[in-house]
């Protein structure tokens, strides 16, 4: 089982194979999706999800552009996924980050809201009703995953605010494009939209930001990278996280090099600005 629940992401995968929305995490090269095998369908199975999470989140997973620029502090973002899809787990190794992916295809709908006294999960009917009365606020985009032909794409409405006009164009490309699926099988393209980590992005995000504060105090304190990976033992710190930072800081890959006087310095003020 994995142990996290599945996040919606961009598809996009660089030239290596590695997801682009993921080029922030520490090893970038590693975040690849878990392959379908050779002749296997991703078309498995037919799902409508809905996810919910922060809005900064969505922005820096690319699931849709509404989420780029600047965002309200109480924004949260909607997801809604009608997909053909097959899910594919990996058996679990050392610093495999990725644990299963959803490949598949089929359409995204993606909601910026803002104003909600509560986050928990609402219908999309709910969400409208909301901003129709003036409780909420929320704009909308309607992205197709693994959709070939344009003409289907064309069908999709523009971005826009979300009411009950925009909700029930929302009904009726959802109608039109799970009956493309049915009928065009063979055009459809599998793509990986939603991946599994071994850690939850917020576990993952905060154990990073103390190895990168556990490596600054040590380059501050003059410790040579072999001395700082020996005192980690015991602590919840990445010792690749540690080396990459004295690398990309210190320009230090030797583990026996002591940092000097002017690397302490600009370590101390990157721990006190």
């Amino acid at each position: 089982m994995p142990a996290s629940e599945f996040v919606p992401i961009d598809p996009t995968l660089d030239d290596q194979g590695a997801f682009l929305a993921l080029s922030f995490m520490p090893h970038p090269a590693r975040m690849k999706p878990v392959p379908l095998g050779q002749g296997e369908s991703a078309f498995s199975g037919f799902r409508v999800m809905q996810n919910s999470l922060g809005a900064s989140l969505a922005a820096r997973l690319g699931v849709a552009s509404i989420f780029s620029g600047s965002l309200e502090a109480d924004s949260v973002a909607f997801l809604y996924e009608a997909m053909l899809y097959t899910e594919k787990f990996a058996s679990r190794e050392v610093g495999q980050e990725i644990i299963g992916t959803r490949w598949g295809a089929g359409l995204r709908l993606a909601l910026r809201v803002s104003g909600l006294k509560t986050a928990a999960s609402l219908g999309l009917g709910i969400v409208a009703a909301n901003v129709q009365i003036g409780l909420a606020r929320a704009t909308y985009e309607l992205i197709g995953i693994g959709l070939s032909q344009p003409g289907i794409l064309s069908a999709l409405p523009d971005p826009g605010d979300f009411d009950f006009n925009s909700y029930h164009k929302v009904l009726e490309a959802t109608k039109a494009v799970k009956e493309y699926m049915a009928n065009n099988l063979g055009q459809l393209v599998a793509k990986p939209f939603a991946v599994s980590l071994s850690k939850p992005f917020e576990q993952q995000n905060l154990e990073n930001s103390q190895s990168v504060v556990f490596a600054m105090l040590r380059l501050f304190r003059k410790k040579t990278l072999k001395e700082a990976l020996a005192e980690i033992s015991g602590r919840a710190i990445s010792p690749d996280v540690v080396k990459e930072t004295y690398g990309s800081f210190g320009n230090i890959c030797d583990e026996t090099i002591r940092p000097d006087g002017s690397l302490s310095s600009r370590a101390q003020k990157w721990l006190n600005p």
